[in-house]
């Protein structure tokens, strides 16, 4: 059994979140004449613009690559709330307009993690009001009465296709078979649709019907979320840490909002019976309804500080029971227990199973403010190890680790964060280009160049799979020099593959070599030269443990040969730059 490791220490995995974040930011002048900065969920899925919380996200994790980048891109998101203390879940740059609800509450831990970094008094008296008038927006827009606030559609929870919310859709599925991506995620473009078409957007209008004008599912989505509801209530109390700093009366405002709201949660969303937080929500026929079906949201209420501790020690067990959210790789997004509940990916539909980093975050401060430091510290070794088996992504199956959705998504960078906050990483172990070189990077010397300086380069590359994957296939392509690098990667205990490559073929010459079963690679040669005056691989050849091979190219007087050490062999190969290949090494595990 093959084991593929991406980011094999705690110092590349910080290199291997920080590569996304550089490579997916973006900067300019906004219309009203002010710097902008902000970091993109990702290349390859979702807008360009600046996502709420995914821009909390890598604010948190920036902290420690680059300070003046993350002040930057908060005072960004600040900048684009609007004059009722709105802050939109997207905004678009340089216009600095977003739509027409906000998202996950996320905004006081990013500032606090800026201030725990800085120390700077006078940002917290610049930024904190503004982040009450937030929390002041939710509380005066969204509250129906009941000291809770409502969400008026799945997107704006983040959380949107999460099994919770099946019962305000009026959907009842025995499995997640019973649901499709067609049945459920097209409801909520036709919900924003309705509001715009039929409401203007007008929210207070919205919410003050008493029942659905019609028998259109889609007439309202009116839900208290439980990680909606604690982060709202929990906020509070960060900006009474915050103001503490400053003006203590005004802390005082805020430590007794945040009580008012934890008091309304106990009330309304604890089930005593259960020992759980419930989700709540108000039905198309006017009455409030509960659902007790357990998911990740049900886990963020040990941010609370007025529960008991029987409560808290409830939500710990269900934090460490197997059966629930204790997996191999923390936290999946809905509890094993449940029917909803798959690991994989499937059927386009998110959050019912698979586990996110932005969650793992909020569960791991949680466990933290309960005293949980042992347990929050495995869960941090947990997360490290998916990303040793896949690498940087939206999600993960929680049971094998094999990553999910939008690779590099910027708030699974929030791993970072907790590998600082549980010492498992300190100020000695920068990423490259603050102490980390190649060397640093790869788990084996260098093929083909002697250089060992800073690898901090966006236009870096990994081929590589997860754990428990197999190289089923080695295919080249060259003619003077290497063109492409690629490997057909299998997966020991199902069908899946993947195939990683860099590199374009062209017109080049193409070479393939089959793996066979039980077949590792234990020797890669490769040889440089120069071309436009870069450094260039001339020449790569693959040796396998049953002495077969596969090469390209032509061999230069600077060649060096890298053999796996007895009982290991080459799992992955890193090597830089943009489409081209100048440098390559090897990744070689037991």
């Amino acid at each position: 059994m093959v084991q593929t490791w991406i980011c094999p220490t705690y110092a590349a995995q910080q290199y291997c979140a920080y590569q996304y974040l550089v490579r997916q930011a973006n900067t300019g002048t906004s219309t009203a004449g002010d710097p902008y900065y902000f970091t993109q969920p990702s290349m390859f899925k979702y807008g360009a613009g600046q996502w709420l919380w995914d821009s909390c996200g890598a604010i948190i994790a920036n902290v420690h690559r680059d300070i003046d980048d993350a002040i930057l891109e908060f005072r960004t998101l600040m900048n684009s709330q609007t004059s009722n203390g709105m802050v939109p879940e997207e905004i678009n740059w340089p216009a600095g307009s977003g739509n027409a609800w906000s998202q996950m509450p996320t905004i006081p831990w990013a500032l606090q993690t800026i201030f725990n970094e800085t120390n700077d008094v006078s940002f917290l008296k610049e930024q904190v009001p503004k982040v009450a008038e937030y929390l002041d927006w939710w509380r005066t827009t969204r509250d129906l009465g009941d000291g809770l606030v409502v969400t008026v559609h799945p997107w704006e929870v983040g959380i949107d296709a999460s099994p919770a919310f099946d019962a305000p859709w009026h959907f009842s599925p025995s499995g997640i078979e019973a649901i499709d991506f067609a049945t459920l995620y097209l409801k909520f473009p036709e919900l924003k649709a309705y509001y715009s078409s039929t409401w203007s957007n007008n929210f207070t209008a919205v919410l003050a019907q008493t029942k659905a004008r019609s028998s259109l599912t889609a007439d309202w989505f009116f839900v208290q979320d439980i990680a909606i509801n604690t982060l709202v209530a929990v906020g509070w109390a960060v900006l009474g840490d915050l103001a503490t700093e400053y003006d203590t009366e005004t802390a005082k405002t805020y430590y007794a909002k945040n009580k008012a709201h934890e008091a309304a949660m106990l009330k309304r969303m604890w089930d005593s019976s259960l020992k759980r937080f419930v989700t709540t929500y108000k039905d198309q026929d006017g009455t409030w309804q509960s659902t007790s079906l357990q998911t990740v949201q049900s886990l963020f209420p040990l941010l609370l500080r007025s529960l008991t501790a029987t409560q808290r020690a409830a939500i710990v067990a269900d934090v460490t029971d197997e059966a629930k959210f204790w997996t191999e790789y923390p936290f999946p997004s809905v509890s094993k227990a449940e029917d909803t509940y798959t690991p994989k990916y499937v059927y386009n539909l998110l959050w019912r199973g698979p586990s996110w980093g932005f969650t793992n975050w909020f569960v791991i401060q949680g466990l933290l403010y309960s005293g949980e430091d042992s347990i929050a510290g495995t869960a941090v070794d947990r997360w490290s190890n998916v990303i040793n088996v896949s690498g940087v992504w939206e999600m993960w199956n929680p049971e094998t680790g094999i990553g999910y959705g939008a690779e590099g998504l910027g708030m699974s960078a929030t791993f970072v964060d907790a590998l600082y906050r549980l010492g498992k990483i300190n100020s000695t172990n920068e990423y490259a280009g603050n102490g980390i070189t190649v060397n640093d990077l790869w788990a084996s010397e260098q093929v083909g160049s002697s250089s060992s300086g800073n690898a901090y380069d966006d236009s870096w590359w990994v081929l590589s799979y997860g754990n428990y994957s197999t190289i089923d296939r080695i295919d080249l392509a060259g003619g003077t020099r290497v063109d492409q690098i690629a490997i057909l990667y299998g997966d020991s205990r199902s069908s899946d593959s993947y195939y990683a490559t860099h590199g374009d073929v062209g017109t080049s010459d193409t070479k393939t070599l089959t793996v066979p079963d039980g077949v590792d690679i234990t020797e890669v040669t490769a040889c440089t030269g120069s071309y436009l005056l870069s450094t260039r691989i001339f020449y790569i050849k693959f040796v396998l443990s049953n002495g077969d091979s596969v090469d390209i190219g032509t061999t230069t007087s600077s060649c060096s040969t890298f053999s796996a050490p007895t009982d290991q062999r080459v799992v992955a190969l890193v090597g830089r730059a943009g489409s081209a290949n100048n440098r390559v090494g090897v990744f070689a595990y037991t």
